[in-house]
């Protein structure tokens, strides 16, 4: 199975309905809370996501998948599960 990863800050109301959705769906992946240091993270995490400042990301074997909207989207079609097979 394909490791999900998920880049989220403490009290942002967009990484609780991610982690909502993910644990509805029993979807197991890492949480990784960047609150601590977060503008450098952000930094870190624009070049990987192809700009993307904001959170939650979510990253499926190293690669960007988006955010809340994209992860709703990839488990309502149900292809988050072809994704981490």
């Amino acid at each position: 199975m394909k490791r999900i990863v998920m880049y989220t800050i403490q009290g942002c109301p967009y990484c609780s309905t991610a982690r909502d959705l993910l644990n509805s769906n029993s979807i197991d992946y890492e949480e990784i809370d960047i609150t601590p240091d977060a503008m450098n993270w952000r930094d870190k995490l624009e070049k990987t996501s192809g700009g993307e400042r904001s959170v939650p990301q979510v990253y499926i074997d190293g690669k960007y998948m988006g955010q809340d909207d994209e992860l709703r989207e990839l488990i309502q079609s149900k292809k988050i599960y072809e994704l981490i097979k």
